[in-house]
């Protein structure tokens, strides 16, 4: 039995440039949250600019291509640059 399910957003949920991931999609989430599968998306976004979808709600989040996780809204994982490393 699957328990959770792990996508990237850009060019995977959503082809590049759209807004919205196509109906399919839409309904394969929707059909996954459902049967109680965990649906946890991955981007390197940051967490306000991670588009959200109508009737889907990610369980957990990964920002920043891995620096940063969350579960539902709270910081689970933070991991920053150091500033002798940007420098």
């Amino acid at each position: 039995m699957i328990k959770i399910v792990f996508f990237d957003m850009d060019g995977t949920l959503l082809d590049y440039g759209a807004e919205m991931p196509s109906a399919s999609t839409m309904l394969a989430l929707r059909a996954l949250q459902d049967k109680g599968v965990k649906i946890v998306v991955a981007t390197g976004r940051p967490p306000y600019a991670t588009p959200r979808f109508p009737g889907v709600e990610w369980d957990a989040s990964i920002h920043f291509n891995g620096s940063l996780a969350l579960v539902h809204d709270t910081i689970v994982h933070e991991t920053t640059i150091s500033p002798a490393d940007i420098e």
